[in-house]
């Protein structure tokens, strides 16, 4: 992608862009405040600003009196950089105290985004086969079962072949609809090992003529606070769809111990099963609704989630999970028929669940290590999935250590008044005034704000800590005359964006309540992986990289990460970030059969360590329940530009 240089007056910061970015991401990554209560929707007409020299391609300019346009005055939520240009702040936008240069220049550095380096082959789970079989004779009277094997064995290599009841029983008509033309559709079983040898032919149906639509399946992440879903083309390997919701349990627990507790009570597990089955039920028609397809092209299932969720998601009796020795029903699932779990897909479709390691790290974390390949690297890998759940990988190609630290739902929005997962109008991205205590926003895809995801409460923490609107106990100060700060019925809060400004016509605010719970769901993160480092030995600075997964929506700014204490103080070029990992996995096993069977590989090799056993970890967590720590050592690039 092309970029130029942005100029910004009158506090000469120039910065390099990309041609067609949003002015005002620009500015916020250049640390230059522009007033934008509106998140960047074009409602609010702060972001005025002056082109002084060169063009940009402006929009929405009825916010703009005549005589400014004339000025050369545009939106710069509205603007997208098209050449070299010098912009003018005006200074009643500008904060009297400038966010130091330094600063601002750390504020910019993201995780590396990560793609997966594992290249999946197309292999699916599923096999159509178009045959025209004889029809038979007196002299060939075999009947229409052994006629169909032997045709499949002798013509198309394909043995052994099972065939279920049902199938048969609607063999005979089938076949003959359309003159012994049919399409043969398999469910490819291997007994998860990928291996030839071992390989059998499921006989799902039979379909009359030449079945040229799909084959499709559907990759999901079953988290504890959001369900994410992708609908792929079996073909080509492509993504047609994508979709998410909020997991519909979540009005049952908000996090895995309160779903447990539910499960136990009376018919308590059939409707957390149910739940999660609608949910997904309407993630399917999203999917199948966004791609123009039909539910009958989807063959197959992949599901990825934790210990818990996949237990609840299966109906599997949870009690046990939570009691030591901690001791789940089952890790490694047999395949599943989809309408067994009330999923409405078609008679013919299968669920396979990626497999876990213990009662408190699943499937999701298996399917990240798939997805990150630190399985097949050399590299001393930490692996953080910044989820409800917590889950901790660390090690490489000869050593796989992990651990789930229980950090609830806080980083996805969960358990705050105002907080969101990754949706559009989640207020994403901050930057605060260091005078005027004043902020700027930006939301996903630009709509009015509507909440705080991941990314956006990360933000705005890390930088009220370093202009002093926090104290270093996660409580707001009481010395600034600032009407951003008030007394709520939680206490005091911040205003984030006020109601005329944002889509909910009420206040979106960040309470100390819900400082509480950042604080809480930072130091079991951080305790965590320190713990678990100590077991293989080593410390954060022996690291060859961190590869971080969560719902953050598109970016993990790393310094905010671990000016909260979040993340390790390391040198940034160590991170990477690699989003939804448990999705990528599920969708890699999905198109490749034989990396589902590596997931169970994987699974086996991962030893698990009970952090709830370890008094260390309790040490380590109350330590962290501070800004960043208590043991300011640890992160030594951590700087406070006003107190």
């Amino acid at each position: 992608m092309k970029t130029v240089l942005v100029r910004f007056l009158p506090d000469d910061v120039t910065i390099e862009a990309e041609i067609g970015k949003l002015l005002l991401d620009v500015a916020l990554e250049a640390g230059v405040f522009i007033p934008a209560g509106c998140g960047g929707s074009g409602t609010c007409g702060q972001c005025k600003v002056r082109v002084v020299n060169g063009s940009v391609d402006a929009q929405k300019l009825e916010k703009v009196h005549a005589a400014a346009r004339a000025a050369g005055y545009v939106l710069a939520c509205q603007s997208r950089i098209t050449e070299e240009v010098t912009i003018d702040v005006p200074k009643a936008k500008l904060g009297r105290k400038v966010i130091p240069r330094d600063e601002a220049d750390r504020m910019r550095q993201t995780a590396t985004p990560m793609e997966s380096p594992i290249v999946p082959e197309i292999r699916p789970m599923t096999l159509r086969v178009f045959m025209e079989p004889p029809s038979p004779s007196i002299d060939d009277n075999l009947s229409d079962y052994e006629r169909l094997t032997r045709i499949l064995k002798v013509d198309h290599d394909l043995h052994p072949v099972k065939c279920s009841l049902d199938v048969l029983r609607e063999m005979p008509q089938q076949l003959r609809k359309d003159q012994w033309k049919i399409t043969a559709c398999f469910k490819i079983d291997d007994c998860g090992e990928g291996s030839a040898a071992a390989r059998t032919y499921s006989l799902s149906r039979i379909v009359p003529g030449h079945l040229k639509t799909g084959p499709m399946a559907v990759a999901i992440d079953i988290g504890t606070t959001s369900l994410w879903g992708e609908l792929i083309d079996l073909d080509s390997g492509k993504v047609l769809a994508r979709s998410s919701r909020y997991n519909p349990q979540i009005s049952m627990g908000d996090d895995v111990i309160s779903r447990i507790v539910f499960g136990l009570k009376k018919d308590g597990l059939e409707k957390l099963q149910q739940h999660v089955s609608r949910g997904l039920n309407e993630i399917v028609a999203e999917l199948v609704e966004k791609s123009g397809t039909s539910i009958d092209e989807i063959d197959y299932m992949v599901a990825a989630g934790n210990t818990v969720m996949t237990h609840l998601f299966l109906g599997l009796f949870p009690k046990y999970l939570r009691e030591a020795p901690y001791v789940p029903a089952a890790q490694n699932i047999d395949t599943v028929p989809a309408q067994e779990l009330g999923l409405m897909l078609s008679r013919h479709a299968f669920v396979n669940v990626i497999p876990g390691v213990a009662s408190y790290v699943g499937g999701d974390i298996v399917s990240g290590v798939l997805a990150n390949g630190m399985w097949d690297s050399e590299l001393m890998t930490l692996f953080i999935d910044i989820g409800t759940n917590g889950e901790i990988v660390a090690g490489n190609k000869d050593l796989l250590m992990t651990a789930s630290c229980s950090a609830g739902p806080a980083f996805e929005g969960g358990g705050l008044e105002y907080g969101m997962r990754a949706a559009p109008g989640a207020i994403e991205g901050v930057l605060i005034d260091p005078e005027t205590y004043e902020p700027m926003i930006k939301t996903i895809d630009a709509k009015p704000a509507v909440g705080i995801c991941g990314s956006g409460i990360i933000n705005i923490i890390s930088q009220m800590l370093k202009i002093g609107i926090l104290n270093q106990n996660g409580k707001y100060a009481d010395n600034l005359d600032t009407p951003r700060i008030r007394v709520g019925r939680s206490g005091r809060e911040y205003v984030v964006c006020r109601a005329a400004e944002s889509g909910l016509e009420e206040d979106i605010i960040l309470t100390e309540v819900d400082l509480d719970n950042i604080l809480r769901a930072k130091g079991a993160m951080f305790s965590g992986y320190t713990c678990l480092l100590d077991k293989i030995g080593l410390t954060v600075d022996a690291l060859d990289r961190v590869i971080i997964a969560g719902a953050f929506g598109s970016f993990i700014n790393l310094d905010h990460a671990i000016t909260i204490g979040l993340l390790p103080d390391i040198p940034r070029e160590k991170f990477s970030f690699i989003g939804n990992s448990s999705l990528k996995g599920a969708r890699l096993a999905a198109l490749d059969r034989n990396l589902f069977a590596k997931s169970r590989e994987i699974a086996r090799a991962m030893t698990n360590v009970e952090l709830s056993e370890d008094p260390s970890y309790m040490d380590n967590f109350m330590a962290a329940l501070f800004l960043p720590h208590t043991r300011g050592e640890l992160f030594p690039s951590v700087r406070f530009y006003k107190t």
